[in-house]
C-alpha cells in the first residue's frame, strides 16, 4: 500500500482524537494507550484537547474521585494516565520488566533478600489502609539506603506489581495507595505477559500507525530486538505501507482508512497542544510532524518537550501559559508569521484553555508575527 505523507498524518490526527472528539477521559486514555502525566495539568490539557468540555477539575474527578483513570508508570518506565481497566493489562505486559534497583542488585551480586523484605513490608503497610508518602517512608527507616526508595526502587516495583498507584498529593509529596483500597471492585486478572503484550502493540500501531520497529522501541523504551520480536507475532494483523518511499507497517483492518484521502484545508484542526502531547511521543522521528529546521525549538534539553501549535498536518510553533491573580497568559512562538484566520482559532483556544483552569484569559501574546491581542 502507497500514501502520501499527508494522508499518513490526516490518519493519525484522526486516530489521536484531534480531529473527531472522543467521548470521556477514559476513552481517550484508552484510545492513546496512556498519556504521559509526570506534569499533572499537561495530561489534563492533552485530555482537554481531545474531549469536549473537559476542564481541569472534570479531568481531577476522573483520576481521583469516580477513579475512572489511574495513574501509574508504564511505558519508558514514565508516568502515564490510564483507563482504570486497563490497569491489569499494563501490568500484565510490563510486570516482567526489571527495574533500575533490580538491575543494579543483579549487576552488583548484591543479597536480594533485604529488598524482598522491604517488598513484602511496604504491601502490608500500604494493605493495612490509607495513602503512604516517600517522606512517610524514609521516616519509617525501614531501608537500608533511600535509594531504595526512589521511582526505580520499591516503590516501581509495587506499582508494576498492580499493588500500588498513585495519589491524590498534597503538592509537596507524592502519595501511594494500595489498589484493594483505591478501586476495592477493579476485576484483577492481569493476563500473561504474551497476550498482553500483544494487545498493547495491537492498540499501539492502531493509534499511531503507520509505524517502524524503531518506533514501536521508542515508545515502550525497549531495545529494538526486542520490539521487532514483539511486532512480529502480530504479522498476520499488519500490512505493509509505503508512505512516501519509507517502508512502514500498520493494521491490516485499517486499510480502508488509510486510503481516505487528506481533506481540503478548513478540515484540518488548529490545536494548542501541550507539553508532552501523545501525538509527539508516538512516533521516534518527528519530521513526519516538526519541521527539521525547528526542531530544537519543541525538543529542549533534559528530553523537556514544549507545548506546540499544531497548524494542519505541521507543528508551527511553540506556546506556554501563566496563571496569575488576574487568570492566563497564553503567549505563542510561532515559528514564522500565522494568517489572520489561524490567529483568530488561536485566541479561540486560549480561551478554551483559561477555561480549562477556571479562570479568565487575561491575554493571547503572540511574538514574531507583528500581531498581539
Amino acid at each position: 500500500m502507497h500514501i502520501p505523507a499527508a494522508q499518513a498524518c490526516w490518519f493519525r490526527l484522526r486516530r489521536s482524537g484531534l480531529v473527531d472528539p472522543f467521548n470521556s477521559a477514559p476513552e481517550a486514555a484508552r484510545r492513546l494507550v496512556g498519556i504521559q502525566g509526570q506534569i499533572h495539568t499537561a495530561a489534563g490539557l492533552a485530555v482537554w484537547n481531545r474531549v469536549s468540555g473537559m476542564t481541569l477539575q472534570r479531568f481531577e474527578s476522573a483520576l481521583y474521585r469516580r477513579r475512572s483513570l489511574v495513574k501509574l508508570w508504564g511505558q519508558r518506565n514514565t508516568l502515564h494516565v490510564y483507563r482504570t481497566t486497563d490497569w491489569p493489562l499494563f501490568v500484565g505486559a510490563l510486570r516482567s520488566k526489571q527495574t533500575w534497583l533490580e538491575r543494579a542488585l543483579a549487576r552488583t551480586g548484591s543479597d536480594d533478600a533485604p529488598y524482598h523484605e522491604l517488598l513484602r513490608v511496604m504491601e502490608q503497610q500500604l494493605t493495612e489502609g490509607g495513602t503512604i508518602s516517600r517522606k512517610d517512608m524514609r521516616e519509617m527507616r525501614i531501608a537500608p539506603d533511600n535509594e531504595w526508595l526512589t521511582w526505580g526502587g520499591v516503590i516501581m516495583r509495587l506499582v508494576r506489581n498492580g499493588t500500588v498507584c498513585h495519589a491524590e498529593g498534597d503538592g509537596s509529596e507524592t502519595h501511594f495507595v494500595h489498589r484493594m483500597h483505591w478501586v476495592p471492585k477493579l476485576s484483577w486478572n492481569p493476563p500473561a505477559a504474551e497476550v498482553a503484550r500483544r494487545e498493547l502493540i495491537l492498540r499501539y500501531v492502531r493509534a499511531y500507525g503507520p509505524v517502524t520497529v524503531q518506533d514501536l522501541a521508542f515508545w515502550l523504551g525497549v531495545p529494538v530486538p526486542d520490539a521487532r520480536s514483539w511486532l512480529n507475532r502480530i504479522e498476520s494483523d499488519l500490512i505493509d505501507v509505503d508512505v512516501d518511499g519509507k517502508p512502514m507497517v500498520a493494521l491490516r483492518k485499517d486499510r480502508k482508512a488509510l486510503s481516505d484521502p487528506a481533506p481540503a484545508s478548513p478540515k484540518w484542526p488548529v490545536c494548542l497542544l501541550y507539553r508532552f502531547d501523545p501525538l509527539l511521543l508516538g512516533l521516534k522521528k518527528k519530521d513526519w510532524i516538526v519541521p527539521a529546521e525547528h526542531y530544537k525549538k519543541v525538543w529542549r534539553a533534559g528530553g523537556h518537550i514544549e507545548g506546540t501549535i499544531l497548524v494542519r498536518d505541521r507543528v508551527r510553533g511553540t506556546w506556554r501559559y501563566d496563571r496569575g491573580a488576574r487568570g492566563i497568559t497564553v503567549s505563542c512562538y510561532p515559528f514564522e508569521p500565522l494568517s489572520k484566520g489561524v490567529l483568530r482559532l488561536l485566541r479561540s483556544r486560549a480561551a478554551g484553555v483559561a477555561r480549562f483552569f477556571g479562570v479568565p484569559l487575561v491575554q493571547l501574546d503572540v511574538t514574531n508575527t507583528g500581531s498581539r491581542d
